[in-house]
């Protein structure tokens, strides 16, 4: 296994390019499920990494927070319950993540997307640092049982084939 630490440089043109792609198919996924009359929306990120490259250029669990934001009036006035999961392993990515995504919540309270910034953030987050294998077996009981919608997002770049 090569481990390939890409976010402490720029993200290459390929990174930048699947990004483009996440991002366009998540921007046309997501609003499917949010007026499909949905009540709960899962997205699963497994293997997040640090959420910027080293110049602040957007990753996907800040792709996902960006472009489920632009939902947030919707998401209140329909009473959906968004659950945004961040999964990264190794314990700097994971702090890192967490401080982006801490920061992102934070900057995007103070825009007009917000529509409740004194009451917290109305889409749900969880980060987690946890080995994709186990933690995918421990999930995928309850994602057989659960019917909601869910997007998951499955790209270990850290892998070499």
């Amino acid at each position: 296994m090569a481990n390939k630490d890409f976010h402490n440089k720029e993200f290459d043109s390929a990174t930048l390019k699947k990004l483009d792609i996440y991002r366009e198919y998540f921007n046309e996924s997501f609003p499917v499920f949010l007026y499909g009359g949905w009540k709960n929306v899962l997205v699963y990120d497994f293997f997040a990494g640090e959420g910027t490259d080293k110049d602040g250029t957007y990753g996907s669990p800040l792709i996902t927070f960006d472009s489920v934001s632009s939902f947030c009036k919707t998401i209140k006035e329909k009473k959906t319950k968004v659950v945004l999961r961040f999964n990264e392993f190794d314990t700097k990515k994971h702090e890192k993540l967490t401080k982006n995504v801490d920061n992102y919540i934070e900057e995007c309270k103070k825009t007009d997307k917000c529509p409740n910034p004194e009451n917290g953030c109305i889409i749900k987050k969880h980060i987690t640092k946890n080995d994709f294998s186990s933690f995918f077996q421990e999930l995928y009981p309850f994602m057989q049982k659960d019917k909601n919608p869910r997007i998951i997002f499955l790209d270990n770049s850290d892998l070499s084939l």
